[in-house]
């Protein structure tokens, strides 16, 4: 199999239009003409995610979180970023990204997370001025209505999630309508407001933020890993619908940076 194919296979799915301005989503390293004997799937990459793939002789590694998203400066080894870039052009492993393009595209990163809640009837929370269909974010219905409570306490199970915070409610009070934002999507609370939510799930929000939402629908954050850690099998799955006999594997060195005691 060739890089560009693989390539695109994810934008088909993932158009590189779709990500915002701030983002560097799309070929971080590699030579879209090479031959790819395999690719390893991650959130983040770091040095143990590029040696797993090296020892598992896979060239290709595709990750969430784009490891060049700010700009280099200098290549040294002082610190990871400038490790990993040395480490993959010295073995010659390709590194690939998709990350808001992900999270604007429905099926997405989102759908995937809303299909894992129960929502249905979903649709864009800040829909794309091009394509309404497609966008940031979602708001639809759980089936039936359900007590904050026992959401709560469902969702840290089926993330899975070490904690939950959540800003102050009533736990018996029934819910139905959830917005949502996998990562860092707190900037898209006030439009769950604006919507009438009664509930908005992201990855992390600021302190502030609880206290902002004692007006409106309850702020819930489960974790910006803990919220993404499906990318790598959405990606499996578009990969093999598309390329049935390409070699995917899920790393299994990719881990949270945020420890919890």
């Amino acid at each position: 199999m060739i890089l560009k194919e693989i390539i695109s296979a994810l934008e088909e799915a993932f158009p590189l239009n779709r990500q915002e301005n701030f983002d560097n989503s799309g070929l971080q390293i590699g030579d879209p003409e090479v031959e790819v004997s395999g690719a390893l799937l991650a959130i983040d990459i770091d040095e143990k995610v590029l040696s797993e793939a090296k020892g598992k002789g896979l060239n290709l590694v595709i990750t969430h979180h784009p490891l060049l998203f700010h700009p280099a400066k200098r290549i040294t080894p002082s610190s990871y970023i400038e490790r990993c870039i040395t480490y993959a052009i010295r073995h010659e492993i390709a590194i690939y990204a998709a990350h808001t393009n992900a999270d604007n595209s429905l099926p997405g990163l989102n759908t995937m997370m809303a299909d894992i809640i129960g929502m249905e009837k979903c649709i864009p929370l800040q829909p794309r001025q091009e394509d309404k269909s497609q966008g940031g974010g979602l708001i639809g219905n759980l089936k039936e209505k359900v007590s904050i409570g026992s959401f709560l306490r469902n969702l840290k199970q089926i993330l899975p999630a070490q904690r939950i915070c959540y800003s102050k409610c009533n736990p018996e009070q029934l819910i139905q309508t959830v917005a949502m934002c996998t990562g860092s999507g707190a900037f898209m609370y006030s439009i769950a407001k604006e919507l009438d939510a009664d509930i908005f799930i992201t990855g992390e929000a600021k302190y502030n933020d609880f206290y902002d939402a004692q007006d409106g629908p309850t702020l819930i954050t489960a974790g910006h890993f803990e919220t993404e850690w499906f990318s790598v099998k959405l990606f499996k799955s578009i990969i093999s619908s598309k390329l049935p006999n390409f070699a995917c594997q899920i790393s299994e060195q990719m881990s949270n940076p945020v420890n919890y005691l």
